[in-house]
């Protein structure tokens, strides 16, 4: 969990998480981390969690939380704090159940 520097299906998204297929888009295997947000279709076009401190109108989700292919299903919900302070990157906060 945290600032990994990269977007949601950046070459280096990706190479971590797998490619997404065409027909089945992107199968959990055991070894390869699930992006918890993506998991829960918590992404939105509007979603970000790194704001430039310069120019508040340039955002970017760079802040990811993965878990184990045998986690995925026990994912409850996934927000960011975008009213957290402190840092150009905000909160992010992934529950998971029993």
């Amino acid at each position: 969990m945290g600032d990994f520097n990269m977007e949601p299906e950046s070459p280096e998204y990706c190479a971590l998480a797998g490619a997404a297929g065409g027909y089945y888009g992107r199968v959990a295997r055991i070894g390869t981390p699930v992006d918890a947000f993506a998991a829960l279709k918590a992404y939105s076009p509007e979603s970000y969690s790194w704001m430039d401190p310069g120019d508040n109108g340039k955002r970017m989700h760079l802040d990811y939380c993965f878990v184990s292919c045998g986690l995925e299903g026990r994912l409850k919900s996934a927000r960011i704090d975008t009213q957290s302070e402190g840092s150009d990157h905000f909160r992010v906060w992934v529950e998971i159940g029993g």
